[in-house]
C-alpha cells in the first residue's frame, strides 16, 4: 500500500482535547474523520461543507456517520458516480471505513473478556487468573481449524523431533501413513540410528532421512512427481564395511551401490504414494541453513557434506523469500496431484546443531533461523487457504519449563506433550464430527 502524503498534514493546536467518539460536532474532529475516509480533496471539501449545514449541537461518532451516510446516499441518487469510477470509489470508501470500525470494535470487545485476556495478553500470574495464569500451563492456541479427526490420513516429515512427535500422536490414536521404516529388508538400507535390538521403526511417513530445511520438502515433491526426477547423488562413506549414502537423504545408508539404486527407485514410488494418499501433511522445519549443490542448485539439510562431496557444495543461509519459494513449490506440486490435501507447517523447538556462520554464535544463528522460518511460514499460510500454521515452536520451547534434555537440544516428553496438546487444540475436530 502506498503512503498517502495527503493525510499527513500539520494541524493547528486543538482548542479542545480530541474525543473521536463523542466530540464529533467539533469541526476539527469532523475534518479528521473526513480526511481518514475519503482521498480526493474536492470530495473532502464537499463533505465538510455539507456537514456544516446540519443543525448544531452535541454529536457522537454514530451520529456523524449517519450524516455521512445521508450525504453519500444523496450523491448516489444524483448519479454523480455512475459514469465516473473515481467518484464511485470515493462513495464506497464510507462503507469500507464503517466495516473496519466494526472490526476494531469487535477486537476490543474480544480482548476485554476473560477468555480474550487469556489468549491475547501475556500470562502473568502476579495479576491473577484473569490474565491467563502461568505461561507454562498455557496452550498457545487462539484460533481453531478443525481439519482432522482420528480417521484422517496424516503424513509428516522433518528432523528427529518429527519421529518422536509421530509417537505421541499415534499413541493418541491418530491415523498416520507409513510406507517405509528405518530399515529396508529388501536392500538393507537403514538410517544411522537404527537399533538392531529395537528393530525397524517409523521415522516419518517415508525414510526421507533428516529434513531440516524448506528445500528438503520441495525436493521430495520432485522425487515423486517431476517429469525428469533430480539426479541421484551417491557418495561412499565407509570402505569396511562398504557403506554409501545420498546427501539429499541425510542419515540413510546403503550397503552397496545396487542397494542404493534399488532402494532409490522404491523410495520414489513410496514417496508418491504417501503424497497421493495423505489428507493432511505436517511439515516440520528445523533450520535455515544448508549446503547448495552447485551442479543443479539443490540444497541439502546437512551443515557440512561428506568430504568427498565438499568441493561441489557451498554454505547457504536462506532468505525469507527463498523459504517461501521452496515451500510454495512443495505445496503447488503436491496439490496439483492431490487437490484435496491440506498442509500444516510447524517449526521445531530443537535448536540447530551447528552453523555455517563464522561471525555468529550458534545460539545467535539458531534464533535468526527460527525467526526467518516463522516469517516465511506466516507468508505461506497467508498465500494459501489450505495451509495452516502449527505453533510447535511456541508450545515446545516457550510454554515449557524443561524444553530440552541433558544435551540441551532434544525435546523432552514435556515439550512433546505440550506440542501434541497444541496440535489437538488447533486442528482436532470434536469426536463424531467430520473434518473440514
Amino acid at each position: 500500500m502506498e503512503y498517502d502524503s495527503s493525510n499527513h498534514q500539520s494541524s493547528p493546536t486543538a482548542i479542545t482535547p480530541l474525543n473521536l467518539v463523542g466530540n464529533c460536532h467539533d469541526r476539527h474532529v469532523q475534518e479528521l474523520y473526513v480526511r481518514s475516509i475519503f482521498r480526493r480533496d474536492d470530495f473532502r471539501k464537499s463533505m465538510l461543507d455539507t456537514l456544516s449545514q446540519f443543525p448544531p449541537g452535541a454529536l457522537d461518532y454514530r451520529g456523524l456517520l449517519d450524516r455521512l451516510h445521508i450525504i453519500v446516499a444523496k450523491v448516489r441518487e444524483s448519479g454523480l458516480g455512475n459514469d465516473n469510477p473515481e467518484y464511485a470509489a470515493e462513495l464506497d470508501r464510507l462503507g469500507t471505513f464503517v466495516q473496519g470500525l466494526g472490526e476494531i470494535n469487535e477486537l476490543y470487545s474480544r480482548h476485554s473478556t476473560t477468555e480474550g485476556l487469556r489468549k491475547y495478553s501475556w500470562p502473568d500470574p502476579s495479576k491473577g487468573k484473569r490474565f491467563g495464569g502461568n505461561l507454562y500451563d498455557t496452550v498457545p492456541v487462539a484460533a481453531k481449524d478443525p481439519i482432522l479427526n482420528k480417521q484422517t490420513k496424516i503424513a509428516s516429515g522433518g528432523g528427529c523431533l518429527n519421529y518422536f512427535f509421530i509417537d505421541h500422536l499415534t499413541d493418541r490414536g491418530y491415523n498416520y501413513i507409513f510406507k517405509e521404516t528405518n530399515l529396508d529388508p529388501d536392500t538393507g538400507a537403514k538410517t544411522g540410528n537404527y537399533d538392531p535390538e529395537a528393530g525397524p521403526r517409523h521415522q516419518g511417513s517415508c525414510n526421507w532421512g533428516v529434513m531440516f530445511n524448506a528445500p528438503a520438502f520441495a525436493q521430495i515433491a520432485d522425487i515423486a512427481f517431476a517429469e525428469t526426477p533430480p539426479d541421484l547423488v551417491c557418495t561412499q562413506v565407509s570402505d569396511s564395511p562398504p557403506m554409501y549414502t545420498d546427501p539429499f537423504r541425510m542419515g540413510v545408508n546403503f550397503p552397496s551401490l545396487d542397494a542404493f539404486y534399488r532402494n532409490s527407485e522404491a523410495h520414489a514410488r513410496n514417496t508418491r504414494d504417501v503424497l497421493m494418499e495423505a489428507e493432511v501433511f505436517l511439515a516440520f522445519l528445523g533450520n535455515n541453513e544448508g549446503g547448495r549443490y552447485l551442479p543443479d542448485g539443490r540444497v541439502i539439510s546437512s551443515v557440512m557434506p561428506d568430504l568427498d562431496l565438499r568441493p561441489l557444495f557451498r554454505p547457504v543461509s536462506l532468505t525469507v523469500q527463498e523459504n517461501v519459494d521452496a515451500l510454495s513449490h512443495f505445496i503447488d506440486v503436491v496439490t496439483a496431484h492431490n487437490p484435496s490435501i491440506k498442509f500444516i507447517l510447524g517449526i521445531t523447538p530443537t535448536p540447530m546443531l551447528a552453523t555455517w556462520k563464522a561471525d555468529s554464535h550458534i545460539v545467535e544463528s539458531d534464533l535468526l533461523g527460527k525467526s526467518v522460518l516463522r516469517v516465511a511460514t506466516e507468508e505461506v499460510v497467508r498465500k494459501y487457504e489450505h495451509v495452516y500454521y502449527f505453533p510447535s515452536l511456541e508450545a515446545g520451547r516457550i510454554c515449557c519449563r524443561d524444553p530440552f534434555g541433558e544435551d540441551g537440544r532434544h525435546a523432552t516428553d514435556e515439550a512433546l506433550n505440550n506440542m501434541a496438546d497444541a496440535f489437538e487444540a488447533r486442528f482436532a475436530e470434536p469426536a463424531g464430527k467430520p473434518p473440514l
